[in-house]
């Protein structure tokens, strides 16, 4: 039986090597789908919620013109489709279904 010998800076290089292999393949989801999308605000006024459902993604934050923000959508249900609603300071709100399984990136005008 052979033994290897390893230093300390080639088993932090190997290790280093193997951290960097699991995170640039990133997060994995239960059914494959990866919900999270970027929502970026380019209407003049800022959004204060983002809604599917009765759930407020956004909770007491502002998303002000020009900004964006990452929103997991993935609730357990497994749904992929959802009406996804904004609401503007100015009392306005738009209301789209979105495909979160496909769509990574949703902007509001």
């Amino acid at each position: 039986m052979r033994t290897f010998h390893l230093s300390l800076s080639a088993i932090a290089a190997l290790a280093a090597l193997l951290l960097a292999a699991i995170v640039s393949v990133g997060p994995v989801f239960a059914d494959g789908f990866n919900r999270i999308v970027e929502i970026k605000n380019n209407a003049s006024s800022p959004i204060v919620g983002i809604y599917a459902g009765s759930h407020n993604y956004m909770g007491a934050n502002l998303l002000m013109s020009g900004q964006s923000v990452q929103v997991n959508f993935d609730d357990g249900s497994g749904n992929c489709i959802y009406s996804i609603r904004a609401e503007f300071n100015n009392g306005s709100s738009k209301n789209y279904r979105v495909d979160v399984c496909t769509l990574s990136r949703y902007t509001f005008f």
